[in-house]
């Protein structure tokens, strides 16, 4: 084969690659770059009540950095969303750094550059075109250091916090759908220390950061975490292992289909009353097991399951420890 055969052969070979690829290869966090691929994708999913029998695919794109986070820290922010949002099992994470180097391989195979002894040729991939794409900003990040002493023993407290900006992008019209800032806080404490590594502060506040954004995404496709079972003084929650921990505490809301906007026609959400509080005992690979937080005046045998929805909130760490304070303070 003459050089400008393969030449023309690896040009065909990408074309086909970017438009099976779409945003998957344009996800770099900028909107003009999704505006370019529109297009070419499909229109197969809405902001509305999607089937539960298919799920919504979403790129992760690069995230920028207002903040003084360090560029290691940034990337495992990225990677630990990313591991987040699929660990739900509700939505698919395309990896597209990977493709991309997939298909680099793929194409100098075609045009005959890197063809091993005896290898076949692959013949185009096809992938499934995303959905959306999930953009971020680091608005700040800081760790503010502090000192306690209890007991004759000095303690050193580091308190991270984060706070991310974050997009949902169509990728058919390249339109920001939604945007929500969220935060992150994470605490650590070493004896006899005059400042303490600031690392597994930081660890927690990415987590919590990367649970808000995927209780946002949850809420955003109609698919908040709810209660699917009472048995035993327990129920059973639609949360795995990849989503909680044992000790995450959960508010209980009675919800409510609020409909559609009148004026858009878009999707409201849900919203309700909250009855009471839960506390995850158990995690498995697809439930979740909690009770009710000891104090709390929830009644497990009155929750109609099949006539009401019972949507779970996550408490933040935060939130839960100025709950206690105000229990504690009401109480003395």
């Amino acid at each position: 084969m003459g050089i400008e055969m393969k030449m023309l052969a690896m040009v065909f070979f990408l074309g086909i690659q970017f438009c099976n690829v779409c945003t998957a290869v344009a996800a770099d966090g900028d909107t003009e770059e999704v505006d370019m691929v529109a297009s070419k994708t499909k229109d197969t999913c809405s902001m509305e009540k999607s089937p539960a029998s298919s799920r919504i695919s979403i790129v992760i794109g690069k995230f920028e950095n207002k903040s003084e986070m360090p560029d290691s820290t940034l990337v495992e922010l990225r990677s630990r969303m990313q591991q987040c949002i699929a660990g739900t099992m509700k939505f698919h994470v395309q990896d597209r750094e990977n493709l991309k180097a997939l298909f680099r391989e793929q194409a100098l195979a075609v045009a005959g550059i890197a063809d091993s002894e005896g290898a076949e040729v692959p013949a185009a991939t096809k992938v499934e075109p995303a959905h959306y794409i999930v953009l971020g900003t680091v608005q700040s990040c800081r760790t503010d250091h502090s000192a306690l002493k209890g007991d004759g023993v000095r303690y050193a407290i580091s308190k991270s916090t984060i706070e991310l900006l974050m997009k949902l992008v169509n990728c058919r019209t390249g339109r920001v759908e939604v945007m929500k800032t969220v935060k992150g806080m994470g605490r650590a404490a070493e004896a006899d220390n005059s400042k303490p590594s600031t690392g597994q502060g930081m660890r927690d506040a990415i987590d919590e950061a990367c649970h808000a954004v995927v209780d946002w995404l949850r809420d955003c496709f109609a698919c908040p975490p709810k209660v699917l079972k009472v048995y035993e003084g327990e129920i059973t929650v639609d949360l795995n292992e990849n989503e909680v921990e044992e000790g995450d505490v959960f508010d209980v809301v009675d919800a409510k289909d609020l409909g559609k906007d009148e004026d858009t026609g878009a999707w409201l959400g849900f919203d309700g009353k909250t009855i009471g509080s839960v506390a995850i005992t158990r995690t498995g690979l697809r439930t979740s097991n909690a009770i009710p937080l000891e104090g709390e005046s929830l009644s497990l045998e009155n929750l109609d399951i099949s006539n009401h929805t019972y949507m779970l909130r996550r408490v933040s760490k935060d939130s839960l420890k100025k709950r206690l304070r105000r229990k504690f303070a009401n109480e003395h």
